[in-house]
């Protein structure tokens, strides 16, 4: 028996669905293995490869930002002591929101 096509499929799950990915190699060396192998290293490159932004977008998605980060990214975004005046009974009922108010005040009255 002389085999000239393999065949390799793979089946992976995205989110919720799947996707199945297959590829169709002619062989002339005398081992379908080999070929067998190389089909599955196809498949599976290009799978990991054609998934690394939704990777990316779903990592992204889960980095949360804190209710606490929000307000001291707000607090570093002032321009006038005056605005970042608006956060100080804020700044007094949290540590980190209160060293990040009084460093930027610093920044705005030294600036």
């Amino acid at each position: 028996m002389k085999i000239t096509k393999v065949f390799y499929s793979k089946t992976f799950p995205i989110q919720m669905a799947w996707e199945k990915i297959g590829v169709e190699i002619e062989t002339t060396d005398d081992s379908p293995r080999n070929a067998l192998y190389e089909a599955k290293k196809l498949v599976e490159n290009f799978f990991y490869e054609s998934n690394k932004a939704a990777e990316k977008a779903l990592q992204a998605e889960k980095e949360v930002i804190t209710p606490t980060d929000s307000i001291i990214n707000d607090i570093k975004s002032c321009k006038t002591v005056k605005v970042l005046e608006a956060y100080k009974l804020i700044a007094k009922s949290n540590k980190t929101v209160q060293e990040a108010y009084d460093n930027h005040l610093k920044l705005l009255t030294n600036g």
